[in-house]
């Protein structure tokens, strides 16, 4: 057996590959990754799939001393870690000239924005210094900041929870240097600007914005977050541990980072004060248009002067709703609102704005980044989107993140189970296939085409929506849901009361459909476009700019949703994949503490123990002849007397070893493909792997050891003196 498994498997502190479990069940895999994080062993390996548990606290096993090892390491002489992940991305990239995409999921808080900036620093950190690296890395670690203050949240589950979806390719030239990059950004949850629940918090920005100095928020007319409906109305302003200060001039420096020059950045700054004014606009009364309540005459004139437009003007065109009669010629008629509605355009604009505002941000850091003349070749993706959603009430938003959630488990099984048992059967393999849940029909029942899938209808609701108001439109889109061919679809139940289940790879969801047809609409009332085209302000008049619309009908929020997911998944099939599932150990945020019932659900969902049969029942390691000689020649002793095709002569090295180690490389590991030589066990590869090693350079081999052993005693000391977990609450461990 290799030295390094022999060592790993004696040390009792759970198994580092999960194929290496006796039983094939998800409490089994609970309790290995229970073991193991009591151990501070928070990644284990399924094969190339990482499983990442959320420790909850700072762990000394990331920074320059642990990059380096991994950087100097081969795969089986390393324990899992994430850095280990992206060397091999790194690696392959690098080596095999190929495109390399990491898809990191997981549920809000279980770590995901956290890993993506593991990896991001660990490739970084190994690829090159060149001056245009240099400069590139340093754009891209410093534009961290700068989009989690304008796209993440503190959520009841996260503190830091990524309320937007991003996916950051990072470009290499031949000596696989960065060279650029690009970030496209998706789903960013716009309703949070106008609302936020009870607990959680606006986008960071908001709040950091207040920690400006006297000279800058006396020139906004800002004073404290208490004071505005957009940054108070949850009951939490500030957030232990978290300094906006300090982040706000990490958000100011990456803006300069990205060439923003000082009056474009007051000009974002002042469009976000200008956002907070308008959130304290209120209207009372049932006559129409709605009469101001006392006070907020002045932020109607506060916001005006913010984004430079007339006061009248934008008074008007959140409580006059203008509407064209009789084709593209007729006649434009302004309609005054109620008071809901009129409270409804206030919020349509604000968050308007920030998405505007954010997109811009982004078209900036691209323009900052995307190298010139770039042939597209050599790349790295990240992909960071927040996870499945389950709330008390799931509205569209939550649909929207699901569907897409959905769409990556397909993008996963697709590649890990059935690309796996496909690919047996190409290379002519005896298989049997291993049984999972394709979720497939999931999709299908969302955005299908024949029959129309749920996106669809709503959509086809949305086109006579100027005809009725919301809660018609609503109960509209239900009732056509309820009488299409999907009404009697085996994951969808329509419950009626506003509310359908879909039944989805992570568990049932209701969503209420209040809300959903005019969110899925996404199209700026008329009246709101007319006064900020005319603004005063640079910023607003670009991000307004009269834009070609082509067709008929405005887009609604779904078929952007779902074109975007398209392209999105279009380019990760391009990519050779790399995996982090994470793991989300408890909902109290504890340190070192695993609810039982929460982690098993997620390992259900997230098809772990799928993923599990299907590589112990294959092959943990496969290879084209070739490569497969080319990396083991050495192991047999008269490998340049050896003739015959590849096949033949890789077939006569796996007997050689079979019959010199019977043991550890036993015949029956071998498989033999059309093109390809099968290894079942990762002991063996490892074993492999580590006589190649002493074979070409048996003292840096026996150095390693040294080291190893050396480590291994130093973290034994560590963990002696940990102090014993001590019960805290309901029955929460706190070390």
């Amino acid at each position: 057996m290799s030295y390094f498994m022999s060592r790993m498997l004696a040390r009792q502190d759970g198994v580092e590959d999960l194929t290496l479990i006796t039983n094939n069940n998800e409490t089994a895999v609970g309790s290995q990754l229970h073991t193991r994080l009591m151990r501070n062993k928070i990644y284990t390996n399924i094969g190339e799939v990482l499983i990442a548990v959320n420790p909850y606290k700072r762990l000394n096993i990331y920074g320059d001393t642990h990059i380096k090892k991994y950087q100097a390491a081969s795969l089986s002489d390393t324990s899992p870690h994430i850095y280990a992940l992206a060397e091999r991305a790194y690696r392959r990239m690098r080596d095999n000239r190929q495109m390399q995409a990491v898809i990191i999921s997981g549920e809000s808080g279980a770590g995901k924005t956290e890993s993506a900036k593991l990896i991001l620093h660990y490739v970084s950190s190994v690829s090159g210094s060149s001056q245009v690296a240099t400069q590139m890395k340093k754009i891209i670690l410093e534009c961290n900041p700068l989009l989690e203050s304008f796209g993440n949240a503190k959520t009841v589950r996260n503190n830091n929870s990524s309320r937007f979806g991003k996916y950051l390719e990072l470009y290499f030239n031949d000596k696989a240097e960065p060279v650029g990059g690009q970030t496209s950004n998706f789903l960013l949850e716009k309703t949070r600007v106008t609302f936020q629940g009870r607990g959680e918090r606006n986008f960071h920005i908001f709040y950091q914005l207040f920690t400006a100095d006297s000279q800058t928020l006396q020139h906004f007319y800002l004073t404290q977050p208490e004071d505005f409906n957009y940054t108070s109305q949850s009951g939490t302003m500030y957030v232990d541990g978290m300094d906006d200060a300090r982040t706000f001039n990490e958000v100011q420096q990456a803006m300069s980072t990205i060439n923003m020059d000082e009056n474009e950045k007051w000009q974002i700054f002042q469009t976000l004060a200008a956002i907070l004014h308008i959130g304290n606009i209120q209207f009372e009364g049932s006559n129409t248009p709605p009469n101001l309540v006392e006070g907020s005459e002045y932020y109607v004139q506060v916001a005006a002067y913010l984004l430079g437009v007339d006061t009248e003007a934008l008074y008007k065109s959140i409580t006059h709703k203008k509407i064209t009669m009789g084709g593209r010629r007729g006649s434009v008629v302004e309609v005054p609102q109620n008071r809901d509605q009129a409270t409804q355009i206030r919020d349509a604009l604000a968050k308007e704005l920030f998405s505007r505002t954010f997109d811009h941000i982004i078209s900036r850091v691209n323009q900052a980044m995307y190298p010139k003349n770039y042939v597209r070749g050599q790349s790295i993706g990240i992909l960071d989107i927040y996870g499945f959603e389950i709330f008390k009430k799931n509205s569209f938003e939550q649909f929207c993140i699901n569907y897409v959630n959905e769409r990556l488990q397909q993008i996963f099984i697709e590649l890990t189970i059935k690309g796996e048992q496909r690919e047996y059967h190409q290379e002519q393999l005896p298989w049997r296939d291993v049984p999972f849940f394709d979720n497939k029909v999931v999709v299908e029942l969302i955005e299908g085409s024949n029959p129309p899938g749920i996106m669809r209808v709503l959509d086809d609701t949305c086109k006579s929506l100027h005809a009725m108001d919301s809660r018609s439109a609503d109960d509209g889109f239900l009732d056509k849901v309820q009488g299409t061919k999907i009404g009697s679809h085996p994951h969808l139940v329509v419950q009626g009361r506003g509310m359908f289940t879909i039944k989805h790879y992570a568990g049932d969801v209701r969503y209420t459909v209040d809300g959903f047809c005019f969110k899925n609409m996404d199209n700026l009332y008329e009246s709101l476009e007319a006064c900020m085209s005319v603004s005063q302000l640079g910023i607003v008049a670009h991000l307004w700019q009269p834009q070609e619309r082509k067709g008929r009908s405005p887009t609604t929020s779904g078929t952007k949703i779902r074109t975007s997911c398209a392209q999105l998944v279009s380019q990760l099939m391009q990519c050779a994949p790399h995996y982090i599932r994470c793991i989300k150990p408890n909902e109290e945020k504890a340190p070192m503490y695993m609810e039982e019932k929460r982690v098993l659900h997620q390992v259900k969902y997230l098809g772990i123990v799928q993923n599990i049969k299907v590589k112990k029942a294959g092959y943990s390691f496969r290879a084209y002849y070739e490569t497969f000689w080319n990396m083991f020649y050495m192991l047999h002793p008269k490998y340049d007397q050896l003739a015959g095709t590849p096949q033949q002569i890789v077939q006569q090295m796996c007997s050689y070893l079979s019959k010199k180690y019977p043991s550890d490389v036993p015949s029956s590991e071998w498989a033999f493909g059309v093109s390809k030589v099968f290894v079942s066990q990762p002991q063996t590869i490892f074993f492999l792997e580590e006589l190649r090693e002493q074979a070409l350079d048996p003292q840096g081999y026996a150095e390693k050891v040294k080291a190893y052993e050396q480590a291994d005693r130093e973290a034994e000391k560590i963990e002696a003196k940990m102090k014993k977990p001590k019960k805290k609450g309901k029955g929460c461990v706190v070390c």
